[in-house]
């Protein structure tokens, strides 16, 4: 019964029946009125209960025995979820992280709560930059900012490869940009372009761009903007050919200080 109340209000027959003492312990749970012949618990106070009466070593036992029944269940696939979750609880965290991994990027799209848990199960034991990044935006959209910051500022402690640096430091400019913080949005993207080289491609580079860019413009600041604009413009113009992300970039630019834009310009952004 203990190893029920771990596995949920509802628990799998099959994980409890490979225990001899099941039978006699189910027939009493029910004849008890404790569990319901659809096998689950008749209130949510018996299951706790029982659950108190379980030191920390046995419920990671029993953790773990659920996680090794659900990653072989014969049934069908693995639930992801239910794997990670009970080898994380166990304690197993390297075998929990590639179902951790999975049940995130299933649930987060729908159900941001439970997507960042099992991201931040997957970055407890593994700490990957690219992964941090997601989880950093799921993090962002339950506006837990201060969370999502740390995690990004620990893959960039964690991590000596500049393309992955400056891929942090861009989604922690986006952040700061989130938050009106302007000048941080800056320093931030500032630190992306350092990092790039001029080596990554297009598709990284004009993002670090589009940020500094809406953040100048908001300080409403000449002596910032002017400077800013001189150095990106030739990139710009290099990249403006089949770029939409460049030509919205230069006509924003041109927009915010008055010049004249052909309409083909603002008909191929359009």
């Amino acid at each position: 019964l203990q190893l029920a109340a771990v596995a949920g209000k509802e628990f799998p027959l099959q994980a409890l029946q490979k225990d001899n003492r099941w039978g006699a312990a189910m027939h009493w749970a029910i004849a008890s009125q404790l569990v319901l012949p659809t096998h689950c618990f008749s209130h949510d106070k018996v299951r706790e209960r029982l659950l108190d009466t379980l030191g920390e070593l046995d419920k990671r036992e029993h953790h773990l025995r659920l996680a090794r029944y659900y990653e072989n269940e014969k049934a069908g696939p693995p639930d992801p979820a239910r794997c990670a979750y009970h080898f994380a609880e166990g304690g197993d965290l390297s075998s929990a992280a590639p179902h951790a991994l999975a049940a995130a990027r299933i649930l987060a799209p729908r159900d941001a709560k439970t997507g960042a848990y099992f991201y931040e199960v997957y970055c407890r034991g593994q700490l990957e930059p690219e992964i941090i990044i997601e989880y950093s935006q799921v993090l962002y959209l339950l506006s837990q900012h201060e969370q999502a910051e740390a995690w990004l500022q620990r893959a960039l402690s964690a991590t000596q490869d500049r393309e992955l640096q400056s891929k942090l430091y861009l989604r922690l400019a986006r952040h700061m940009y989130g938050k009106s913080m302007r000048r941080e949005t800056l320093a931030y993207s500032s630190e992306a372009w350092k990092r790039h080289k001029g080596g990554l491609d297009s598709d990284h580079a004009l993002p670090i761009i589009s940020v500094e860019l809406e953040a100048a413009f908001g300080e409403h600041n000449p002596w910032l903007l002017w400077p800013l604009v001189a150095k990106r413009l030739p990139y710009l113009l290099r990249n403006a050919t089949g770029e939409p992300i460049a030509q919205i970039n230069l006509l924003s630019i041109a927009t915010y200080l008055g010049l004249p834009c052909p309409r083909t310009a603002r008909a191929t952004v359009a």
